[in-house]
């Protein structure tokens, strides 16, 4: 893999990260704060911001499956997955700590450990994934195999949902039947977050021509506005927020996310930010994990998206949770035992 590759995955990876923490400053206004003009703004930064986890499965995917990489076992399964584990329990203990802090719910608390703060579902999906490396390479190792691994997962992780949650805007009772007769083969979420995986692997070993990739930057330019408005019109024909178009197996989101990796693993040239990318790329595990309890700690402190016009307000607390997140994990990156869990 070229040296331009890995600089343009580390700057991905901090606009992603970037686009992670949007994403979760206005996702529980998306739900709270219909209807109002406040609302149309949260809408805005959904729909332009759920990208940035499928670009994380894709950087994954097309680090752990290249051909120059060879598979070491014992180092996947005792430093890559181990990590994770311990990483997950880690920090669901300390974020349990700040929730029940002055509380005695034992019950509750080992719950929430066990679980995990909301976030870290990305952190079990990866733990999935990591463990099916070994599988994931044999597939890829043959183009027709590969191909037709990708096109399976894209009709059940991608295609499929996207039409069921499309035929519950029109006939609500049918959508709810396919859905429960859906979820009994419990395909969606393995065959979605397989897909972007392996698909990261697949745009970088073998490179959409000029037509391909321009047709797709339409495709992905497109589809955060036509989330927008489709959702803006849904929850308006429901009276309620509609949240489902905004989901990660959402065909459109597939596209943006799609499109965003390819701009960048295509385009991207070296020049002197690279050596700060790469700095700033080695602390985004760490603000992804650490940017809720900074969140959460803005919002005990009076500080929180809501406090004025959401349009402005929206990206510049997230640009501060961003800084104090980075910050944050600076200093913990330079205490001993604790820089290994970060």
């Amino acid at each position: 893999m070229s040296t331009d590759k890995i600089i343009a995955f580390d700057s991905l990876r901090v606009f992603a990260i970037f686009s992670v923490i949007i994403l979760h400053a206005s996702a529980s206004l998306f739900s709270e704060l219909y209807p109002s003009n406040e609302w149309l703004a949260a809408n805005f930064y959904e729909s332009i911001s759920r990208w940035n986890v499928s670009v994380f499965f894709m950087i994954s995917g097309a680090l752990f499956l290249r051909k120059s990489k060879k598979l070491n076992l014992k180092r996947l399964y005792s430093k890559n997955i181990f990590h994770i584990v311990i990483v997950f329990f880690f920090w669901s203990i300390l974020y349990a700590i700040y929730e029940f802090w002055g509380k005695c719910d034992f019950s509750a608390i080992l719950n929430n450990i066990l679980i995990g703060p909301h976030h870290f579902w990305f952190l079990k999906a990866l733990l999935g994934l990591y463990i099916a490396i070994p599988i994931f390479r044999h597939i890829v190792s043959s183009k027709k195999t590969e191909i037709f691994f990708l096109l399976t997962t894209f009709i059940l992780g991608i295609v499929i949902p996207s039409l069921i949650v499309t035929v519950g805007v029109f006939d609500r009772p049918f959508e709810q039947l396919l859905t429960g007769i859906y979820d009994k083969f419990n395909v969606q979420l393995i065959s979605t977050y397989s897909f972007y995986f392996v698909i990261g692997h697949y745009f970088i070993e073998y490179p959409l021509n000029y037509t391909g990739r321009h047709i797709l930057y339409f495709l992905g330019a497109i589809s955060p506005f036509a989330v927008m408005l489709s959702s803006y019109y849904v929850s308006e024909l429901n009276g309620a927020p509609f949240m489902p178009f905004l989901e990660n197996y959402f065909i459109c989101t597939a596209l943006e996310a799609s499109a965003i990796y390819i701009l960048f693993t295509s385009c991207y040239k070296s020049g002197k930010y690279d050596v700060i990318f790469a700095q700033m790329s080695k602390r985004v595990m760490g603000i992804y994990i650490v940017h809720v309890f900074i969140m959460d700690w803005f919002t005990d402190i009076g500080i929180n998206p809501t406090s004025c016009n959401l349009i402005f307000f929206i990206p510049i607390y997230s640009l501060l949770v961003f800084v104090v997140s980075y910050c944050f994990v600076v200093v913990l990156q330079k205490i001993p035992l604790v820089n290994k869990l970060i």
